[in-house]
């Protein structure tokens, strides 16, 4: 997503949601598992951008919209080079490329 749109994407690692379940399984293993969901290669989430005036907006209105279902904001879109930053560093690459 940050290669394509040629900016930098900006995560908040506390506004990541991680299932109960894998946060227990996790610490069983003694993984980290906010780097799990990040890294672990289990694409079932969906993730997308909005303009920062609307976004607001558009997280109630999903979220009324489909009450069953997780949408959380966890980071922001800036002006820079093509990258992921997780709270300001680097972020890791990891997961299995689809498209590889």
């Amino acid at each position: 997503m940050a290669r394509a749109s040629g900016l930098t994407i900006e995560v908040e690692r506390c506004a990541i949601p991680v299932h109960p379940a894998l946060r227990e399984w996790a610490q069983q293993l003694n993984l980290d598992p906010v780097q799990v969901s990040l890294t672990g290669g289990e694409a079932y989430e969906l993730v997308f951008t909005a303009a920062a005036d609307g976004a607001g907006t558009l997280l109630a209105d999903f979220l009324d919209t489909f009450p069953n279902l997780l949408a959380a904001r966890v980071g922001r879109c800036t002006a820079g080079a093509a990258r992921v930053l997780v709270d300001g560093r680097e972020a890791a690459h990891g997961g299995f490329d689809h498209f590889g």
